[in-house]
């Protein structure tokens, strides 16, 4: 199975529908995704029955132009001077004859080159100075396909309708001027005596005719795609809005007729200039959306703009100052202070102090020396360094970050499935009560001008995009707030979800407590020393990589004790372990291995239980199978963590806690934090069992963990949140990552995420509110009172304003706060 995103500059829920329904069609689909407001398709296929070329050609069909998103190992370069499709075929051939070019493939229509290649022989910088001497210009590059190239395309497309509806709009100037002939027949506009709707009623007709067919000519993707639909057996919303427009324009056309065979009264039913006002209004109205759906897109692109747009590498002993898009593995880049990091590396010369927050989301800069790595994006704040190239494109940590917000947008939850439903199947709905309206006003007055007016308002109202896209718009809005928090959500249920959790777990170690702990106090049988007992069970555990194991070797090291191999080592996860220390039998471990293998601690019990109280965890050592001390460890908790467990227990969050330690200590602990519901000496096989037994008392439960034991609760957990450490982001089995260490950020997460879906449920009302007030209006109701019937071009303006209202809505959360 092969899986391809697809960039589609000006995709609306029409279009997704049209879309969707043509590539079922094709044998070899098996999935198919659409994200109405990042403007993408995501298919998975077999490539063995339906290739690339044959989706975008049905997509194409469709009205619309599908620019695929980049493989790793793939370049698009955008290339100005193409004039002919001979032209683009002897390009295509003459890339495909460079050495290291597996495959070139180069569009006449958009200049764009598609290039596959092993970055093993060839530079990008080579295949770019061959098209130039080939005589044509290279505009772009495009090779980190997540920040770039969907954004290129789209300003085109964005560009387009500018253009489109600029020409729109003056066209329809003349029309709306001569329109006023036949309101103010009274007054003398300059051309009124050549256009009088009086004495010259069929040149006055005439003469709209011709200016709105020249407005339907310019906005002709609107009847288009409306045809398409219909084609495809999906009338939808935007066909609503075309069908307005042509059954005024058509009743127009009648009035005109009739004009000719002397009936000049029918000059009084000409709609061309509010049908031309429709048509405005939609491309108008598109303008708005697209501009408000990138505001909303740039959220998810706040990474994106610490990238650097140049790296200086080092080239035969000279700077060569190139695109970022050229750097290849094993460049070696110099970086001066205030400079951006352009991808992931070593340093090989030079020492700094480097800003990476923007992937771990701690603001405290890091000091790097030769043999650091550094990352993509990051702050170079201090020194000047060299580093190698370790991996640049897609495989970057900044890059594998924007991955996830790039394939958040490919997920839905069902609530944005239910938003799309409803736009689908309200578009019929409206139709259906547009025909009634209009036969109810032809029925009551016997005249087709109210019945037209009353059918062609409604249709207008009907084509509202709103429902479809309250929730896209605030679900990618909340991924980039998240992002600029530095959490990252994997896919929009969560949120859903997430408004549902009622229990929180927290494994201890490393989410409560840091890893980074220390070793308080140490007492030790007679005749055995202290420095004696801290160098034996610091040994035994040096090969060790938890908490205990680094707060035993830290103390060990202050206090320049020398460790010392040890061997025979056995674990026993969760409880201790045994391991020889020169000729010493050494057993590590809690009062239950202690029991379990017949250690006696009783001599100890008393001050065990003392630091116990005081929630420090206590580990006891027997040599030689006798006993010989203990070592109690601290737990410190930050002030933060204490407050953001209040604010969980304050949402009626139960708060709970999974640890190894002794039931005193972990007690202690949870009264130190308030913690509801404590698991003492949880052993790894009884965890995932307190999960579920959380989930079959109707909890939604959302596990917080960290380390590598916690991945198998992330993943039985509702919702799994887990802290990233490190700048790796390879926590697959987490739906939330937090790329700092606070549990406050957890708290912000589901906060936000109840904001979401309170966003969405006010916009799915407002919307309804709004198309329903609207087709009461337009059906004329108030008309039967006797006030006039709503102009379709009132209506086409409130309906533009709907699905307007919606997007700003989402982009309120932009500024939400915990």
């Amino acid at each position: 199975m092969d899986r391809q995103a697809l960039n589609i500059a000006g995709m609306s829920q029409s279009g997704a529908q049209i879309i969707k329904k043509a590539l079922k069609k094709l044998n070899g689909i098996k999935d198919i995704s659409l994200n109405l407001i990042s403007e993408k398709l995501f298919a998975v296929y077999d490539e063995n029955i339906v290739s690339n070329e044959e989706i975008k050609t049905v997509i194409s069909k469709a009205g619309f132009d599908a620019m695929e998103s980049l493989a790793k190992d793939e370049t698009a370069i955008i290339i100005g001077g193409i004039t002919s499709q001979e032209g683009a075929q002897g390009l295509e051939k003459m890339i495909e004859k460079i050495d290291g070019i597996e495959k070139a493939s180069v569009n006449f229509a958009t200049g764009k080159a598609i290039i596959k290649y092993d970055n093993l022989k060839i530079r990008i910088s080579t295949v770019k100075d061959r098209i130039m001497k080939a005589g044509y210009k290279v505009i772009e590059i495009f090779k980190k396909d997540f920040a770039y190239i969907d954004q290129f395309y789209k300003k085109k497309y964005f560009n387009a309708v500018l253009r489109d509806f600029i020409i729109c709009f003056v066209l329809l100037l003349p029309l709306i001027y001569i329109s006023f002939f036949a309101i103010f027949i009274y007054v003398e506009f300059p051309l009124s005596d050549m256009l009088s709707p009086i004495q010259y009623p069929l040149r006055y007709g005439l003469f709209q005719l011709m200016f709105v067919i020249a407005i339907v000519v310019v906005s002709y993707k609107i009847f288009f795609k409306a045809a398409q639909s219909i084609k495809k057996h999906s009338f939808n919303m935007e066909a609503l809005a075309a069908a307005s427009a042509l059954v005024l324009i058509g009743y127009s056309i009648y009035g005109v007729i009739q004009i000719a065979y002397g009936y000049v009264s029918a000059v009084e039913s000409l709609y061309f200039a509010t049908a031309g006002f429709i048509c405005a209004v939609i491309l108008l109205g598109k303008l708005f959306e697209d501009s408000l759906k990138n505001k909303i897109m740039g959220t998810i692109r706040t990474q994106t703009a610490l990238i650097p747009k140049t790296a200086v590498i080092i080239k035969n002993g000279f700077e060569d100052e190139i695109t970022i898009d050229e750097v290849e593995i094993d460049d070696i880049i110099i970086v001066r202070p205030g400079e951006y990091i352009a991808a992931d590396g070593i340093i090989i010369d030079g020492s700094s102090i480097i800003d990476e927050s923007v992937l771990t989301g701690n603001q405290n800069p890091v000091a790097k020396q030769v043999g650091d790595k550094v990352f993509c994006a990051s702050l170079n704040t201090q020194g000047t360094i060299h580093f190698k190239v370790i991996q640049t494109g897609n495989d970057a940590s900044i890059f594998r970050i924007i991955k996830i917000l790039e394939d958040f947008q490919e997920t839905k939850s069902p609530i944005s499935q239910v938003g799309e439903k409803a736009a689908l199947y309200l578009a019929p709905i409206f139709a259906f009560l547009s025909v009634i309206a209009g036969a109810f006003w032809l029925i009551q007055t016997q005249d087709l001008t109210p019945a037209v007016i009353s059918l062609a308002a409604c249709l207008v109202i009907g084509s509202s995009n709103a429902f479809a896209y309250s929730a896209p718009a605030a679900f990618i809005m909340a991924a980039g707030v998240a992002a600029k928090n530095n959490i990252l959500v994997r896919n929009a249920n969560i949120f859903d979800i997430s408004t549902k959790v009622d229990s929180i777990v927290f494994e201890k170690t490393g989410v409560i407590v840091s890893e980074k702990q220390e070793v308080t106090d140490i007492i030790t049988a007679d005749k055995i020393s202290s420095k004696e007992f801290l160098q034996t069970i610091a040994s035994a555990e040096s090969s060790l990589k938890n908490i205990i194991a680094s707060a035993l070797i830290d103390k060990a090291k202050s206090q320049n004790i020398k460790i010392i191999p040890a061997s025979d080592i056995n674990i026993s996860e969760g409880l201790g372990l045994k391991a020889k220390v020169e000729d010493i039998k050494v057993l590590i471990g809690n009062e239950k291995y202690m029991q379990d293998n017949n250690i006696s601690i009783e001599n100890f019990a008393q001050d065990a239980d003392k630091l116990q109280a005081e929630a420090k965890t206590v580990i006891f050592a027997a040599f030689d199978g006798k006993i010989a001390g203990l070592a109690a460890i601290s737990n410190n908790v930050r002030l933060a963590d204490k407050e953001a467990i209040n604010i969980f227990n304050k949402l009626g969050i139960e708060t709970v806690m999974i640890t190894a330690d002794s039931k005193k200590t972990s007690v202690a602990l949870g009264k130190q934090l308030n913690i509801k519901r404590i698991n003492s000496q949880a052993l790894p096989q009884d965890r995932i069992s307190i999960i579920k037994r959380l989930q079959n008392e109707d909890k939604t439960v959302a596990v917080l963990g960290n380390s590598l034991s916690d991945l198998v609760l992330l993943n039985q957990a509702d919702i799994g949140i887990a802290f990233n450490t490190g700048a790796t982001v390879d926590i697959k089995e987490a739906d939330i990552i937090i790329m700092r260490q606070d549990i406050m950020d957890a708290v912000f997460a589901l906060n936000l995420s109840k904001q979401t879906i309170k966003n969405i449920k006010r916009n799915a009302i407002l919307a309804f509110v709004y198309s329903g007030i609207g087709l009461v209006i337009s059906a004329g109701v108030f008309a039967l009172i006797g006030l006039p019937l709503l102009n379709p071009a009132i209506a086409a303006t409130f309906a533009a304003a709907i699905p307007i209202l919606a997007l700003i809505n989402a982009l309120k959360l932009q500024k939400f706060k915990i």
